[in-house]
């Protein structure tokens, strides 16, 4: 690319618009760049890089975006091939929603190639093996844990570790010591319910946080476990696993 103050943006960093759910994930860019030898040894080449956004829709469509995270930086051009690297932190001011049109958000990454002496002979500008990385430090993964040890609540509301959803739980529903699978010294209780063929059914509340799902968790899985058994061999029965509100149950006999 010949350096004339020259911009050039570039498209696809990440493989769909931001959203919330990208808040805080950081990657880094990573290329190679060199320039053409100069006639005027004394005059230096250089580019800068940064984050801008695509058209006229936003303040960053000729300038770059900065924040205490994403700095422009000024880096020299060599005639020997020289990697340059640049991290980028995603905010809010990057997301799509901050603006009218969704490509107008500033997470492109951008070069704009100059001369430091506008009077110096224009010389080209190489540029190869971009590449982007992810560099986000994983959270630990989330887990919730119930083995009825700590008296968890067994109600009918929301607030409560067990809902019965309105039934009588004070003789169908109980923290019982007559069985238990949780492993350890002291770990003798498991949930006990009493099913007499009324197709009772019960709630666990919060297994995925203490707060309402948002668009932040859409497209996270989770796998839910645990032990049953139950105290009567040779009796036929079975029970139904699944989200209220979803559209598929998975029923197993025991």
């Amino acid at each position: 690319m010949p350096v004339t103050h020259a911009r050039f943006k570039f498209y696809n960093l990440f493989d769909h618009n931001l959203t919330e759910a990208d808040l805080g994930r950081t990657f880094e860019v990573s290329f190679w760049a060199k320039q053409d030898a100069l006639k005027n040894e004394n005059v230096n080449h250089g580019f800068r890089m940064g984050l801008m956004s695509v058209g006229s829709g936003s303040d960053y469509t000729t300038k770059f975006y900065e924040s205490a995270a994403n700095k422009n930086l000024l880096r020299n051009l060599t005639t020997e091939w020289t990697q340059h690297t640049y991290t980028i932190t995603v905010e809010e001011a990057m997301l799509a929603s901050s603006y009218t049109n969704d490509y107008y958000n500033p997470a492109l990454f951008s070069i704009t190639a100059f001369e430091y002496n506008t009077t110096a002979e224009p010389i080209n500008m190489y540029i190869d093996d971009l590449t982007v990385k992810e560099t986000t430090e994983k959270e630990t993964p989330y887990r919730y844990s119930c083995d009825w040890e700590a008296e968890q609540t067994i109600g009918n509301t929301a607030e409560d570790a067990v809902n019965t959803g309105g039934f009588d739980r004070t003789n169908r529903v109980v923290v019982s010591s007559e069985e238990n699978c949780t492993a350890g010294e002291g770990k003798n209780k498991s949930l006990k319910f009493v099913v007499d063929g009324n197709g009772y059914r019960m709630f666990f509340n919060k297994i995925v946080g203490t707060g309402s799902l948002t668009d932040a968790d859409v497209g996270k899985n989770y796998r839910v476990g645990f032990w049953m058994k139950a105290d009567k061999a040779g009796v036929s029965a079975f029970y139904d696993e699944h989200v209220i509100g979803g559209d598929e149950a998975a029923t197993h006999l025991s």
